[in-house]
């Protein structure tokens, strides 16, 4: 019974459902016109493209890149408002540091102190 068991592997397992009809070529062409309404319907330029998915991701507004890809298609969002999120959501604020002016006399003061100690 093994035996027969690691033969099946060996020469494949047959499927009760059918193959898919479509050929990989088909699947390829028809995701590559898909990326191309995504990119015209959203104005969100090629290069950008995985970086507008990746962050609809990371927000949770997709739950993958092919439902990123297909909410960009729609015309749902609008390019130029996620390039915008997209900038944002790295920025950070830079908290500028106090610069203290020091006169004379406070210098003169404080050299005076650490010489007599």
């Amino acid at each position: 019974m093994v035996l027969l068991q690691i033969s099946n592997l060996k020469t494949g397992v047959r499927f009760s459902l059918p193959a898919p009809t479509t050929s990989n070529t088909e699947r390829l062409h028809n995701m590559s016109s898909y990326v191309q309404e995504a990119i015209e319907n959203s104005g969100v330029n090629r290069t950008e493209l995985t970086a507008a998915c990746a962050y609809l991701i990371r927000t949770k507004q997709a739950t993958g890149q092919h439902d990123a890809i297909e909410q960009l298609a729609s015309g749902k969002i609008n390019g130029a408002e996620l390039t915008e999120q997209m900038i944002r959501s790295f920025q950070v604020e830079i908290e500028e540091e106090e610069i203290v002016e020091v006169t004379p006399e406070d210098e003169l003061r404080t050299l005076m102190a650490n010489s007599t100690e």
